[in-house]
């Protein structure tokens, strides 16, 4: 007889199915809207119809959306245990779990994890552990100079925020004018300025335990790709085919520093998934650490979909039982690209793609797509694809938004990972421009 009741909380509906099998979630509150096949769905999307770029803290806002409320209080009055598993906690979760016994958060505080995403403190940390990192320096913008600046660190110069998310707070500079638009722009921001470092962003995924720190198989990271977005350092998505093909000889330095960070985070309190992003400096052959990501992040679901699939081990079965080692799959045939509003305006879903497999081909030029359902949670196929997060029709996007996910069981990624491979390229150009007509 089941007697918890589970709660998925995340940016996306979807991604409850990275419990497939191990939690029965009850409940499913989102940014996004999707096929939850009948859980109930509190979403923000449902309402507004509308979808704009996510930052890390978009999920501060659910508490405003209608039917939140009230299922916080039901779930205060219930008198089975509650959990919730969600993408990173927030106050009013937290608010409740003091007030009420019966619930349960499992991740971690809201101010630990606003600390973990601070990149100055993250160079801080770098320090502490005696770690590679890229030259930079930290000031408002405003008491910034470009001719200064320049001559320290060479151009194209890299200016972040503090805090972002998928690229979309960080600044690629070349010239003045676009550096004074800049700075008239951020106003009193304090942005960090780096170098620009040529070569491949990676990343891992981990789980923070109570007795350990696990790692997953790291991936390449597909940023800025023209056929998904505009933005140069946008977060597109994972490809672990091309890491597994090109870079496995830097997979077991990743780990170590993964580790070491994980181990880091664990002494501080931290608990649940967590990831790190890299950078490898291809001139200088040095693995640079460039921020601890302490949340849930995009290739999470994609790992667990893919390893349920093929009968492997989830990082998410740890919040179950430690009792015995990870061992990560040895391989993962797996990428995703996610692809974003690339016009300068406003648009219109006219069109919107149902979630579930695909069969594609591209015929004479002509791009065809057969849907054989949602029973299968990852490809079986090369010549299949799986689509999730499409927004319904009428949903306005705004530009650099993401639109939707697209899973596949191969490598997308062409062999220099700056662009998708020619196939692939023509699937998410022919699907993007049938969103709109």
């Amino acid at each position: 007889m089941k007697e918890d009741f589970n709660i998925w909380i995340g940016l996306r509906a979807s991604d409850y199915q990275i419990f497939t099998d191990l939690v029965e979630i009850d409940q499913i509150v989102s940014i996004d809207t999707d096929d939850t096949k009948g859980i109930p769905l509190i979403s923000r999307e449902v309402l507004s119809k509308h979808r704009g770029p996510w930052s890390n803290d978009e999920l501060l806002g659910v508490s405003t959306v209608e039917g939140f409320q009230t299922l916080c209080e039901k779930i205060a009055n219930m008198k089975s245990e509650v959990n919730i598993y969600c993408y990173h906690s927030f106050a009013v979760l937290e608010e409740l779990a003091r007030e009420y016994k019966h619930i349960h958060i499992h991740s971690s505080p809201a101010g630990l994890r606003d600390r973990l995403d601070d990149k100055l403190q993250f160079i801080e940390v770098l320090n502490v552990l005696d770690m590679p990192k890229i030259a930079s320096l930290s000031e408002p913008i405003r008491n910034l100079n470009f001719d200064e600046i320049s001559a320290k660190f060479g151009l194209p110069l890299v200016l972040k925020l503090r805090v972002g998310a998928s690229g979309g707070q960080t600044y690629f500079v070349s010239t003045n004018d676009e550096f004074l638009k800049l700075q008239q722009a951020l106003g009193d921001e304090i942005v960090i300025v780096t170098k620009y470092v040529s070569g491949p962003s990676f990343n891992v995924n981990g789980f923070i335990g109570r007795e350990g720190v696990y790692l997953d198989q790291p991936s390449l990271q597909i940023i800025g790709v023209p056929e998904c977005s505009s933005g140069r350092f946008t977060y597109c998505g994972n490809d672990f085919v091309c890491f597994h093909k090109n870079y496995q000889f830097i997979a077991g330095e990743m780990k170590q520093v993964a580790e070491k960070l994980g181990w880091y985070m664990k002494n501080l309190g931290y608990y649940g998934v967590f990831g790190v992003d890299f950078i490898y400096d291809v001139k200088e052959k040095v693995l640079y650490p460039l921020e601890i990501n302490p949340r849930m992040q995009g290739s999470t679901a994609l790992l667990a979909r893919y390893q349920f699939v093929h009968q492997g081990p989830r990082l998410v079965e740890l919040y179950g039982a430690e009792g015995e080692s990870f061992h990560a799959t040895e391989k993962v045939d797996a990428s995703f690209v996610l692809l974003h509003n690339l016009s300068n305006e406003r648009l219109k879903i006219e069109t919107s793609f149902a979630s579930g497999i695909y069969r594609f081909a591209v015929t004479k030029g002509k791009l065809e797509l057969t849907y054989l359902g949602d029973k299968t949670l990852f490809p079986s196929d090369k010549n299949e694809l799986l689509v999730l997060g499409c927004p319904p029709k009428g949903t306005v996007v705004e530009p650099g938004a993401g639109i939707m996910r697209i899973e596949l069981d191969s490598a997308i990624l062409s062999k220099k990972g700056t662009h998708l491979k020619k196939l692939f390229a023509k699937v998410a150009s022919d699907m993007y421009n049938v969103l709109w007509n």
